[in-house]
């Protein structure tokens, strides 16, 4: 299904069904949720910085459906369901992405399959609570020099506490950069040797236990405008 009204390309409304949707030329949004992202949809977005946007209640494991030129992946993470509250996506099939980004979630949420070398960007907004986790090929980390990009705004639970571990491998630089409103992160865990630190606002990552980031690790807070705590390193 087709909606009109995006300024720039076209906002695409997944069905339950089978879903072949070619994109634009412009910057195209596909919208899916748990009950219509299936192993049986091909989206191609075409020209332009296309979105798949997947919003999840129900925790589900997301895998088989093919995305190409399709270069953010955004994904709410919010199951209510007690018995499967993670989420987790498959991206075996979504070889452009560049950039994943965990928006308004409260739950657990994986992207698997991570196989090209140009997914170096992650975007956590508004994440109250879960870990993201991003899991790596390792034909897509090969080598002592892949880095990762992060940008963090409101990462912190609804009681202002740290929640939320961002946990990766393979990495062995993680640029963090803080932007609108502080954050507050458990730990980040993607096997670095080094985490520069960016942004004018405050961060916290501290997970109350003997080590936040390990003993090897440099930290690079020289450009920081902002407030850092660090737990015990």
């Amino acid at each position: 299904v087709n909606v009109e009204g995006n300024i720039n390309g076209k906002t695409f409304m997944l069905t339950a069904g089978a879903d072949v949707i070619p994109g634009t030329a412009k910057d195209d949004i596909f919208v899916a949720t748990e009950a219509t992202l299936t192993s049986n949809d091909k989206l191609n977005g075409g020209q332009g910085q296309d979105t798949l946007d997947i919003v999840d209640r129900s925790g589900i494991k997301f895998n088989g459906f093919e995305a190409n030129s399709i270069e953010t992946i955004k994904v709410t993470a919010d199951s209510t369901n007690a018995l499967t509250p993670d989420t987790s996506v498959d991206l075996t099939y979504a070889t452009d992405v560049t950039k994943l980004v965990n928006a308004n979630s409260s739950q657990d949420l994986t992207f698997d399959a991570i196989d090209t070398v140009p997914v170096k960007g992650l975007e956590l907004t508004k994440v109250t609570g879960g870990d993201t986790t991003l899991d790596f090929e390792a034909t897509a980390v090969v080598g002592t020099a892949d880095v990762l990009n992060v940008k963090l705004d409101n990462v912190k639970s609804t009681a202002n506490e740290a929640a939320s571990s961002i946990i990766a491998n393979g990495i062995e630089t993680v640029n963090v950069t803080t932007t609108g409103t502080e954050s507050k992160l458990l730990d980040i865990d993607a096997d670095q040797t080094k985490v520069v630190i960016a942004g004018d606002k405050n961060l916290t990552i501290d997970n109350g236990a003997a080590t936040i980031l390990t003993a090897t690790t440099t930290i690079d807070a020289s450009a920081f405008k902002g407030n850092l705590t660090l737990g015990t390193v």
